[in-house]
């Protein structure tokens, strides 16, 4: 059985996932299985700043570079067949991006890949429609993360159109809550406006 790994570097977090693949019946009409083996969170916040002022702060690098190795050394330990490591919004609009994919790659040995929003929205229709069925139905998937914000719509399980948005949570806090205790009703009304203007590319 394939032992798998998924490494996601968001901008709010970073997370690994492992997994063993197999199949439920006979070899034309098997189904794919996934087992969980481990699934591990570090809180890294590479967001912080770079909706800001574009570059990812150097003690977030490190911190993400102390994580990835630990990914590392955990994939090993599982005797992990194969992986995929990706790096979304934070890094891919961060003018030093790159430098974390290249110390990633030579502190830790792993290969950091940094998507566009497209295929982010790629991979949540990917997992959602492997657990939900949604053959019978148009449906609008929504990923809301740190930096942006994924929507795909699915006439009859068929892919009809995805749109990625710079909307994210950390991006809104970083731009209109940082270092604020109460959230007032001028804040909370420009928020609001930088919301709808995000969303007027859906309309």
């Amino acid at each position: 059985m394939p032992r798998f790994a998924a490494i996601d570097v968001g901008s709010n977090a970073l997370r690994l996932r492992i997994v063993d693949v197999g199949s439920v019946g006979k070899e034309k009409g098997a189904q794919v299985t996934f087992q969980e083996v481990l699934s591990q969170r570090a809180a890294v916040r590479l967001g912080t700043e770079v909706f800001l002022t574009g570059s990812i702060p150097a003690a977030a690098i490190a911190q993400a570079c102390d994580a990835l190795r630990d990914f590392r050394r955990v994939m090993d330990t599982a005797n992990v067949d194969a992986y995929r490591a990706t790096a979304t919004s934070a890094v891919r609009e961060a003018k030093n991006g790159a430098l974390l994919v290249e110390r990633a790659h030579r502190e830790t040995g792993i290969d950091l890949e940094m998507i566009e929003g497209i295929e982010e929205a790629r991979l949540v229709r990917l997992a959602v429609t492997r657990r939900i069925d949604l053959d019978d139905r148009t449906a609008l998937l929504i990923d809301v993360g740190g930096g942006s914000t994924e929507f795909t719509i699915l006439e009859r399980g068929e892919h009809a159109c995805s749109l990625s948005l710079p909307l994210g949570s950390v991006r809104l806090l970083e731009t209109y809550l940082k270092d604020v205790e109460t959230v007032d009703a001028k804040r909370l009304h420009l928020l609001d406006e930088s919301v709808d203007r995000g969303l007027a590319e859906l309309r």
